[in-house]
């Protein structure tokens, strides 16, 4: 690839994160009455379009860099949706891929790139275009959400939590915290794994969102090669992650219960002997059925709330 082309594709990546980052972290409501919005590109993103227009034609004729484009773009919309919830799976994204949308639209700017001499005449081209993708990009995030919870809208709350505020509602005092530490769904921030490591605790994170790091795994809890070998870790934490999951697919009539249930013995597994799995919410209608006397179950209510959090202790085998 010629070099003016490869600063060219960066320059594209740079201007699609921005706009990913401007409509993707809307509600899906506000997304769908943001269409006149989406349908403009931004001046500068234009200006581009028009001042580089031989070589943007070169580079959506470029196989390779066409189909590295489709896939980027679609591993881009699947963070947005599940970013907007958490209960999508990367199973559920995959009977539902997003590379389609895309093959449909780069065709599409193609030809109204080669189409439009002039920077007006540009504007005008793309905008029914770019009308024609928030469209598709509505019906597919709504009929993603219908077909796995029932509701084109079903939005659950999915935030990131200060370090000491998820300490509290575990209820865990850092001076009885047993290396080394995993926090099972750090979050994007991994703000627990960093507030621990601050106070000089060997501490490591695992999240699906997550920047891979040299303490953070970027990775699911189900996934083969997740980090929970047998008798690893001193504590497993998970505030509002994992057994939030679990609870959720407990719940639903096609939930898949019976792999959480298998990756939480893992995570139990994963302890050593003297180890704890700290969590919030408290998971009842499974913690009654761990083997006795081999873990020891406290759970405690959550100040200012119904919600309980546990601790379980695996005694020594």
């Amino acid at each position: 690839m010629p070099p003016r082309h490869a600063t060219l594709a960066r320059t594209v990546q740079r201007l699609s994160e921005q706009r990913f980052a401007r409509f993707g972290g809307l509600p899906l409501q506000d997304f769908r009455t943001a269409r006149r919005r989406f349908m403009r590109l931004d001046e500068t993103a234009n200006q581009l379009l028009h001042a580089r227009r031989r070589d943007m034609l070169d580079l959506l004729d470029d196989e390779g860099m066409r189909e590295q484009w489709i896939a980027d773009h679609a591993r881009r919309l699947g963070e947005v949706a599940y970013r907007h919830n958490q209960f999508l799976s990367p199973a559920d994204l995959d009977r539902s891929p997003a590379t389609a949308i895309y093959r449909v639209l780069l065709p599409r700017l193609r030809d109204a790139l080669d189409a439009s001499p002039t920077l007006p005449v540009l504007d005008q081209t793309l905008q029914p275009v770019l009308a024609a993708h928030h469209e598709a990009l509505w019906r597919w995030s709504t009929d993603l959400l219908t077909e796995r919870f029932g509701d084109g809208l079903a939005q659950p709350v999915c935030s990131e939590y200060r370090a000491e505020l998820q300490l509290k509602v575990l209820a865990i005092e850092v001076p009885r915290l047993v290396e080394p530490i995993l926090d099972l769904g750090c979050g994007e921030g991994a703000h627990l794994v960093r507030h621990l490591r601050t106070l000089g605790l060997s501490a490591w994170g695992l999240d699906r969102l997550a920047a891979p790091t040299e303490v953070v795994w970027q990775g699911d809890w189900l996934d083969d090669d997740a980090p929970l070998q047998p008798q690893s870790w001193g504590t497993v934490i998970s505030h509002m992650a994992f057994s939030n999951h679990f609870q959720h697919q407990h719940l639903r009539r096609d939930g898949t219960a019976a792999t959480y249930a298998s990756r939480y013995m893992k995570v139990l597994e994963a302890l050593r002997p003297g180890g704890r799995f700290f969590y919030a919410p408290s998971l009842p209608f499974f913690e009654t059925l761990l083997p006795q006397p081999r873990y020891l179950v406290t759970r405690r209510l959550i100040a200012g709330t119904a919600m309980e959090a546990t601790e379980v202790l695996r005694l020594a085998d």
